[in-house]
């Protein structure tokens, strides 16, 4: 008997120590030709959805992170209704259990109702979305909210524009704005459009206040809305607010067929003015017509001075100029 077993452990010893074949059974890991002919073929669709991603991705984070913020302010038992429905069941038989007579009955029924009603959940999911679509639609502000996030992810794009030759700006422009010239001919040059656009624009505005909001929450230089800003930028910083400034400027040109005044009331009443007439427009749009189409067209002209320039300045504007100068150190 042991030297059985002696021998038995020297037969186990010496299959141990013998190197283990390879599994020639074993299919290599490889895609098959199949595979890797649809993988080469999507190749550039797959890499126009990468570039996308990586130009949309901060837009859309910042502009859903909002939205969420949003419909829980305004609805904070809304991520209560999916945990309800799917455990509400459970919830109801644990309380049957607990009670008795005509509650235990009701129980019971109301449990078959929700196990129902979870089960065409499940099976019709398309149902659902349109169900819960419905719902967060009937939230107050829900729809401006959603306006609201489209326009951030909108403004959050990239915007690659020509390169523009001209370099000065008209002489008729006020001193404040005179501050800027350079930044202007500088942004001017790097967004694509004339200096002396962006300086009848933010002319008009601010009177070069960097740092002036409005009642209806527009920002600095050019008075920018704040949903057209990042999440993390600063609003008041001039490059930033030049930059979200241009942005919209030049999308309100696109929309008008390169019109300059009707981008300008484009850019003060927003892009429903385009589509209405004129007798039609808010007195704002009107105005801002009217003053930016006049001291533009000096500029564009050259003139030392302008005869609408100085009505708007006669109108309110010297007040905001007063003030830009102060904050300037401009006399």
């Amino acid at each position: 008997m042991a030297v059985k077993t002696r021998q038995r452990g020297l037969a186990t010893t010496n299959r141990a120590s013998q190197p283990r074949k390879p599994n020639t059974n074993r299919k290599e890991q490889r895609l098959s030709p199949s595979m890797q002919e649809h993988l080469m073929h999507y190749l550039p669709v797959w890499l126009l959805v990468a570039v996308v991603l990586v130009v949309f991705l901060p837009g859309i984070l910042s502009g859903l992170m909002q939205f969420v913020l949003h419909l829980l302010s305004q609805a904070p038992w809304l991520p209560i209704i999916p945990i309800v429905l799917l455990r509400l069941p459970s919830l109801l038989s644990f309380a049957r259990n607990k009670s008795g007579g005509v509650l235990r009955v009701l129980l019971l029924v109301v449990g078959r109702l929700s196990i129902i009603l979870r089960g065409l959940v499940l099976r019709n999911r398309r149902l659902a979305i349109v169900a819960a679509i419905i719902i967060v639609m009937a939230i107050p502000g829900t729809r401006a909210a959603i306006l609201n996030t489209a326009g951030r992810m909108i403004s959050l794009v990239p915007v690659l524009r020509p390169i523009v030759t001209t370099s000065n700006l008209a002489p008729l422009f006020t001193p404040e704005i005179d501050f800027w010239a350079e930044s202007i001919n500088r942004w001017a040059q790097q967004y694509g459009l004339d200096p002396n656009l962006l300086a009848t624009v933010m002319q008009i505005e601010s009177c070069g206040h960097p740092t002036i909001s409005s009642s209806a929450g527009a920002q600095g230089l050019f008075q920018v809305m704040p949903f057209h800003f990042g999440s993390m930028e600063n609003q008041l910083d001039p490059d930033t607010n030049a930059m979200r400034g241009a942005s919209v400027l030049q999308a309100c040109l696109d929309m008008a067929n390169g019109d300059v005044g009707l981008a300008m009331a484009c850019y003060n009443g927003g892009p429903r003015v385009l589509s209405m007439p004129y007798d039609q427009w808010l007195s704002e749009p009107q105005r801002y017509y009217t003053w930016g189409t006049g001291i533009y067209g000096d500029a564009v002209n050259n003139y030392s001075s302008s005869d609408t320039l100085n009505r708007w300045l006669d109108a309110g504007g010297s007040r905001l100029c007063q003030m830009a100068g102060d904050v300037l150190g401009v006399e």
